[in-house]
């Protein structure tokens, strides 16, 4: 019987077979740009919740957290699941790959990062339900000091309950008394006044939380580190329009990172939002730095196509799970979501929403 041999598929004549010669400069220059712009969006939402004198109004921070919604799932359906099913098909590959890996990576990458989170949940809540190590980063749980059941204090006013219960973080205020109603505080102040019913978060609530964001930030990360060697192997007139691009795409990832962060339930003064924000900023950069020190790339060549479809491909799969379970359905279905708000908050909750898919859409199409 004759034996079956695959062949090596025939590469397309103008597959390039040179790498890419980069102007290291322009590199570094882009390099600490993206680092700055990278910073600022993903740290700016926790210094403004902190500082009292920049009198941001919460709505902002409303708009901005659906915003970033948006640009989420934008960039795993546009950016991410186009980026793998064109690496993986490309004709410069060595060998043929059949059309239905790339979808197979992502839902295996699905089902892998909800399996984590599954398990992580809960033993992340074993670890909360007890004193451990946690409670050091976790505020304390707001029943324990602000549910007062022989307040006199009138109830709160219904568009401070719809800002609570949207999960918009409270910006500090210069007042001494406003700053107690700090977002450290104000599940306690919502449960304070019985608004429909919330109880204020738990150890475990929080912990969990805290691990949603995590998950979603892998995901941008290893988003970010393709960008960054996307960048390096990119040359002459397309250098200038992807650079403007990912630029803009660092802007919104960011900043829908840095409002997520914000809002976590960490006790008052925590340096991890920070700390989460700064370790997002530096992967583009690293990705940039990885390929200018290491052998130099061929954007077409079949190592650099192959590394980049998986990883695109993984990191499709770990965004659409978190856009869609994790910030969708989280902020949109929850019995204390936005279903729950005002009229006029839903509208600006979906159009915030369908606005961050378009513009994370129109950059996808730029580059």
């Amino acid at each position: 019987m004759a034996e079956h041999v695959q062949l090596p598929v025939m590469r397309d004549p103008e597959c390039p077979t040179d790498s890419v010669d980069s102007d290291v400069l322009l590199r570094v220059i882009a390099l600490f740009v993206i680092l700055f712009v990278s910073c600022f969006a993903a740290m700016f939402p926790t210094f403004a919740k902190r500082v009292s004198y920049l009198h941001i109004p919460p709505i902002a921070f409303f708009l901005g957290k659906h915003f970033g919604t948006g640009v989420i799932i934008a960039t795993s359906f546009v950016h991410l699941l186009n980026k793998a099913y064109s690496a993986l098909g490309d004709p410069c590959l060595n060998v043929k790959i059949d059309s239905h890996w790339p979808g197979t990576i992502v839902m295996i990458s699905c089902l892998g990062i909800f399996l984590v989170e599954f398990c992580a949940s809960s033993y992340v809540e074993h670890l909360a339900s007890r004193p451990s190590v946690i409670d050091k980063f976790l505020q304390t749980p707001a029943a324990n000091y602000r549910d007062d059941p022989m307040t006199t204090e009138p109830p709160a006013p219904e568009e401070e309950l719809d800002a609570v219960r949207d999960g918009e973080p409270h910006i500090a205020n210069s007042d001494p008394e406003d700053r107690e109603r700090d977002t450290h505080y104000w599940d306690g102040y919502l449960h304070q006044h019985h608004a429909h019913g919330r109880k204020a978060l738990t150890h475990q609530e929080s912990a969990v939380q805290v691990l949603g964001v995590v998950v979603l930030q892998a995901g941008i990360m290893l988003h970010s580190i393709i960008i960054g060697l996307t960048l390096v192997v990119t040359s002459g007139p397309n250098f200038s329009s992807l650079l403007l691009a990912i630029i803009f795409h660092q802007l919104f990832e960011g900043l829908t990172l840095g409002v997520r962060l914000a809002a976590l339930p960490l006790r008052r003064g925590s340096m991890i939002p920070y700390i989460l924000a700064f370790t997002f900023a530096i992967t583009t950069p690293i990705g940039i730095a990885a390929g200018l020190l290491g052998t130099s790339l061929n954007p077409r060549g079949p190592a650099t196509l192959l590394m980049s479809g998986i990883m695109s491909a993984i990191s499709a799969g770990v965004l659409i799970y978190s856009g869609c379970v994790e910030l969708l359905a989280g902020d949109f279905l929850e019995s204390h979501g936005v279903r729950d708000s005002s009229a006029q908050r839903q509208v600006l909750a979906l159009g915030a929403l369908f606005a961050g898919a378009g513009a994370m859409t129109v950059t996808g199409f730029w580059h």
